[in-house]
């Protein structure tokens, strides 16, 4: 049902997206939620992730340039998302909750500041999805598909300095990854609620909102109230 009601209001805007270069003025959003059931086949379901996908449409990729193309209700678009949503909803657990450092950039503090942010950030995501922080190597699959960015790094070389500036990193529970997803889903399923219901046309992947341009602060505004909903601490925005 909360799904429903997103894509009846979404039915209420125009969309003009540009999939490969080339515009689509015919689309009309609807998302789908899609949830992990981490207990079996055997038992209750208990599902977690939850995050929302494109139904019907394909969201351009923004490497080249094409997302930023997207028009909604006619207008130029941004996009607003949370900077490093997962330690900042780690941060905001309620078991292993801590004070997050006062700093523009949560992958580049303190011990982290020598080191490739993009490396930083993705060893920060496979920990919290699930890869042993204290294993000897990089995981196998990722030294397969980041060979060119990790080149001759160590993994302990990361790791170590990121345990330092986040402890808790050590002491994650079981799907912690999954957990945060969850959350995450609930945090933008509510602040794209908040937009629409003031009449505001977006669009979201995942920690981001698509909103046009003189709406960047509203969608600020709807981040801070879905944290707040949630009891969470406001998150660092990165609007652009």
């Amino acid at each position: 049902p909360k799904m429903e009601s997103l894509n009846d209001k979404l039915l209420a805007h125009e969309f003009v997206l540009f999939p490969f270069g080339k515009a689509d003025y015919d689309v009309q959003p609807q998302y789908q939620r899609i949830y992990t059931n981490t207990s079996g086949f055997q038992d209750e379901p208990s599902l977690l992730h939850g995050r929302i996908y494109p139904k019907n449409f394909y969201l351009p990729s923004k490497k080249q340039g094409w997302r930023q193309m997207t028009l909604i209700d006619g207008q130029p678009t941004i996009e607003v998302d949370v900077h490093a949503s997962s330690l900042t909803l780690l941060s905001n657990d309620s078991h292993l909750g801590f004070e997050l450092p006062d700093t523009a950039d949560l992958y580049q503090y303190g011990p982290l500041a020598n080191l490739d942010r993009e490396l930083v950030k993705l060893v920060t995501q496979v920990i919290i999805n699930g890869v042993a922080y204290d294993r000897s190597g990089w995981p196998p699959s990722l030294k397969d598909e980041k060979a060119e960015l990790i080149g001759d790094q160590k993994w302990a070389d990361y790791v170590k300095p990121l345990i330092e500036t986040y402890p808790s990193l050590t002491k994650l529970r079981e799907h912690m990854g999954l957990h945060l997803m969850l959350t995450e889903a609930d945090v933008i399923i509510h602040a794209m609620n908040y937009l629409l219901d003031k009449e505001i046309g977006c669009l979201s992947l995942h920690d981001c909102l698509i909103v046009p341009k003189d709406n960047a602060q509203d969608a600020a505004d709807a981040f801070y109230d879905a944290y707040r909903k949630h009891n969470m601490q406001r998150p660092i925005l990165h609007i652009g």
